[in-house]
């Protein structure tokens, strides 16, 4: 086998754990939360370490009170995935191993 074949191999490989992690955090999120999600962002930092954000309607509405963003302000903040008080949500679900699993 080549190195460009163990490439792909290993990119699928790496693919299938990304997914696996980010449906085991979503799933994690959703039943731990109890509330009516909008929106799920799988998203890779600067540092390209994965991790998830999303949205719910119940967060949402708090997030706008507590932060005092004014009304005319929701159509932008409600897609602000870094201000999403689940950014970051499932950390544990989304470190890969050394070994290169999750």
């Amino acid at each position: 086998m080549d190195a460009c074949s163990l490439a792909v191999i290993w990119n699928e490989e790496l693919i299938e754990a990304l997914v696996k992690a980010a449906r085991a955090a979503f799933l994690s999120l959703k039943e731990t939360a109890r509330e009516h999600f909008y929106f799920y962002a799988f998203i890779f930092d600067g540092g390209l370490h994965p991790y998830i954000s999303a949205w719910s309607y119940e967060a949402l509405e708090k997030s706008m009170m507590e932060q005092q963003i004014p009304e005319e302000d929701k159509s932008w903040w409600k897609w602000d995935s870094a201000d999403s008080p689940y950014a970051g949500y499932g950390s544990d679900e989304l470190k890969l191993q050394r070994n290169g699993n999750v």
